[in-house]
């Protein structure tokens, strides 16, 4: 019962929340090194008890760790750090090597073959979630900031080289002041690590086609059907 939650607050009904002993953490890095993934998975594990969190992920060519992901892992105290990437790190994880322990919970983004390796080995350790690759649609009409707009497709391109941010708006004019805006928020896209991961071309289409689209909230885009006069 050690770092246990307890609440039975209801008529005697209740539950016990118990911290799993050991949690993986895969910390992508091939297209763009992300420090927030070590800091979103190891310190929530901290807070909720685990005794063990190790993290993993790709190394850069020399063979080094990136420093950016040591310093998150530095400050959330992780208890070691696996120069692993891809499908085998998850796999790694998830059966435990001679020198990689066994976890009861891989967490954090990946690529492709990363997500289909959390999928495949889900039910022989527990998983966060299966993610990506981001699909991100952005509506704005002509009073929408292009400098906004084009960071928020900018901040999901980078998850993937596979990921699809798409505006869609009726502004010929917004489009092409986004399109235009890349570059003043993302001066070098190398250095920031995005690479190719480039956003698709933005699209602008006729006022009367935007305004007959309904968005609902599991995220499907419905076509309404243009509702014509009845006759006399």
């Amino acid at each position: 019962m050690r770092g246990a939650f307890v609440d039975f607050q209801l008529d005697g009904l209740g539950q016990i929340t118990r911290p799993i002993e050991r949690a993986g953490v895969y910390a992508p890095g091939s297209v763009a090194p992300l420090p927030s993934t070590v800091l979103m998975c190891a310190i929530p594990a901290r807070v909720a008890g685990v005794e063990e969190v190790f993290v993993a992920g790709p190394v850069l060519p020399d063979g080094s760790v990136p420093p950016v992901k040591l310093v998150p892992a530095e400050l959330a105290a992780v208890d070691g750090v696996f120069k692993m990437g891809g499908a085998q790190a998850v796999a790694a994880f998830a059966r435990g090597t001679e020198t990689v322990p066994r976890v009861d919970k891989v967490c954090g983004p990946g690529n492709l073959f990363v997500t289909l390796a959390k999928k495949q080995l889900f039910g022989e350790t527990g998983i966060d979630a299966v993610y990506g690759p981001t699909e991100t649609m952005i509506i704005a009409d002509e009073s929408a900031d292009a400098e906004l707009v084009a960071a928020d497709l900018l901040a999901q391109a980078e998850h993937d080289r596979l990921a699809s941010p798409i505006l869609l708006t009726p502004s010929h004019r917004l489009a092409e002041r986004v399109a235009g805006a890349e570059a003043l928020v993302l001066p070098d896209p190398a250095e920031a690590g995005v690479r190719q991961a480039r956003p698709h071309p933005v699209a602008a289409f006729p006022d009367h086609h935007v305004q007959r689209l309904r968005i609902e909230p599991a995220g499907r885009v419905h076509h309404v059907p243009e509702q014509r006069p009845a006759r006399q």
